[in-house]
């Protein structure tokens, strides 16, 4: 099967990127060709896909971007279709607009190109632009309108995302499939992958780890604002933060205003294949998220990541986390992300820290049952499938 998959994020610079080329490289493995449509902030790497990558021109600014690689994609889109024929086209949500009038060719039955609405995340508000964030609402909601209404299939991240757009208007989509976050079982073996070499900060201390996005989003200063509040209590308890985003000037401005700089690490991203061993060295994961309506429907691959290595995670208790953990008895809820909920965590988690190996193998073990990406991979193809050839599915 032909697949194209559209993807509008400058993928130089996407932290999340690691779903996206895991997805393709799992569904190469199963027999499926694959192109990548997406865009770059300067380098255009090809992360090992050759010249089944192709960048789009866009602007740089932040409001311009997703309206150029729209225009962009007209033609680029039309050339594959043309061209190249591929069955499946599948689409983020803010890149729809570039199928309306192919979609539409397909219901005539001029062209066999089936278009597939993918949802893996509702918008994260940006502080201080509400327009903006008004703006991207609206978006979201219009494309699952259309979505729903016009195209072939929709696929969500999560069983909370698929019930929160059977609320937006619009009739229920005519098929929908559930594929989430995954790990590779192999890059996040807690048996073969070596610690992370110590920092001298780390030596003969309980750690608690977050690493990724740094959004305004994370409750990450209030994670740095919990370890105030452990001065005295966990002298030996750190915090090691790595990543990057916009919070990241903010959160190093509060380690410094508290004067933490001998408890919190904070440390730039790293590239991914860093990450598992920064895993195995900690001993505990934290996601110290608040109760925003973008989490109520997320599956954040980190808590998977963690998950895989076997090790308990920290996190709030929404449903949609509460769901990926299930009985496996690796999560440790928090009821809120106050600062001083938080500490009280961390000192609990410090204080059973010779339970937390026995804890996160039930993490592990339910990340290999259910969130591999090859798992994920083969749900995908499944739709793929049945919205392309629905005689198969039928014979």
């Amino acid at each position: 099967m032909r697949v194209v998959i559209v993807n509008k994020k400058k993928f130089d610079r996407a932290p999340d990127r690691i779903w996206c080329l895991k997805i393709i490289q799992h569904l190469r493995a199963l027999g499926h060709d694959v192109r990548l449509l997406t865009a770059a902030h300067s380098e255009r790497h090809d992360f090992g896909l050759g010249d089944a990558i192709r960048y789009l021109p866009t602007s740089q600014s932040a409001v311009l971007h997703t309206i150029t690689f729209c225009l962009a994609l007209y033609p680029t889109l039309a050339f594959q279709i043309i061209c190249w024929q591929p069955d499946v086209v599948l689409l983020d949500v803010y890149s729809f607009w570039a199928a309306i009038p192919w979609d539409w060719m397909a219901r005539a039955g001029l062209t066999s190109t089936r278009f597939v609405l993918d949802f893996r995340a509702m918008p994260s508000p940006r502080p201080g632009q509400p327009l903006l964030n008004l703006l991207e609402r609206w978006l979201f909601a219009v494309a699952a309108w259309y979505g729903k209404r016009v195209l072939n299939g929709i696929t969500v991240l999560t069983p909370q995302m698929r019930d929160y757009l059977e609320k937006l208007p619009g009739p229920r989509p005519s098929r929908l499939a559930i594929w989430s976050s995954g790990v590779e079982p192999a890059d996040f073996d807690p048996q073969t992958v070596t610690p992370a070499p110590r920092p001298p900060m780390l030596k003969g201390a309980f750690v608690a780890l977050y690493h990724g996005a740094f959004g305004f989003n994370r409750g990450l200063i209030e994670a740095v604002e919990a370890m105030h509040l452990l001065r005295e209590a966990c002298p030996t308890v750190r915090l090691w933060l790595v990543g990057d985003g916009p919070a990241y000037a903010a959160v190093q401005e509060r380690i410094a205003a508290l004067r933490l700089e001998e408890r919190v690490l904070l440390q730039p991203a790293l590239p991914y294949e860093l990450i598992p061993p920064c895993v195995k060295l900690c001993d505990v994961g934290l996601l110290a998220y608040p109760n925003a309506e973008f989490w109520h429907t997320s599956n954040p691959l980190k808590l998977l990541e963690y998950m895989a290595m076997g090790k308990p995670v920290i996190l709030r208790d929404i449903e949609a986390f509460r769901a990926a953990i299930a009985d496996s008895g690796c999560g440790l809820f928090l009821h809120d992300n106050a600062p001083a909920t938080v500490a009280r965590a961390l000192a609990g988690a410090y204080q059973r820290r010779h339970e937390l190996p026995a804890l996160g193998a039930g993490g592990r073990a339910r990340v290999l049952a259910q969130y591999t990406w090859a798992a994920q991979a083969r749900t995908l193809a499944a739709f793929f499938t049945a919205v392309a050839r629905p005689e198969m599915e039928s014979a």
